[in-house]
């Protein structure tokens, strides 16, 4: 027979929730959590500097620097120094002389070979040129003053295989030179322009 229910227990009241039960103290406490591992530093590129345009920052340090003026002026032969005057002493006067001689199919080649002399000959007064450089010019030049055209014609092609930094600038016009020069000889000239030739 079942007890009587209990005075003031409602039969109809809502049934109490269940309650968690209490925790273990002898369980295996939970791992912690794993720490976090931070991302690898970024690398810092410096920004490129202001108003520079992307791709020219390694050809503008390529570049070469600009050529130094020069200390005296264009036409001037008072600073040649002694060791190089014999070029010019000796190729001027050729030139001077094969200039207005020309004939008219060979103008453009007298003109070239005396810009070109003019530059070496401005280059020797400011002595821009290097010892090496000056010295086979003056062999050069003396081999033409004795008519060695085959010597001077070798000293030539050394000074455009050794010394081309210097001399690939003028070897067309020292060119035309040497071979005006040694037509001018062969050729049957008159007494006073053998003298010069």
């Amino acid at each position: 027979m079942a007890p009587p229910p209990q005075a003031g227990a409602s039969p109809y009241a809502p049934i109490a929730a269940a309650q968690p039960p209490p925790p273990n103290p002898y369980a295996s406490a939970p791992p912690p959590p794993a720490a976090a591992v931070p991302p690898p530093p970024r690398a810092q590129v410096p920004p490129p500097p202001q108003g520079a345009r992307p791709g020219l920052a390694q050809s503008q340090a390529a570049a070469p620097p600009p050529p130094a003026a020069s200390k005296y002026p264009a036409g001037d032969r008072s600073h040649i120094p002694p060791n190089a005057m014999p070029i010019y002493e000796i190729l001027n006067p050729k030139i001077q002389f094969l200039e207005p001689r020309a004939p008219e199919k060979f103008k453009k080649q007298t003109q070239r070979s005396a810009s070109s002399l003019n530059e070496i000959f401005d280059r020797l007064n400011n002595e821009t040129f290097k010892p090496e450089t000056v010295s086979k010019l003056v062999g050069l030049a003396q081999a033409v003053e004795a008519r060695r055209y085959d010597v001077a014609t070798k000293i030539h092609s050394d000074l455009l295989v050794n010394n081309n930094d210097e001399y690939s600038s003028l070897q067309i016009g020292v060119k035309y030179l040497i071979q005006m020069c040694s037509a001018t000889w062969r050729a049957e000239e008159t007494p006073s322009q053998s003298q010069i030739l």
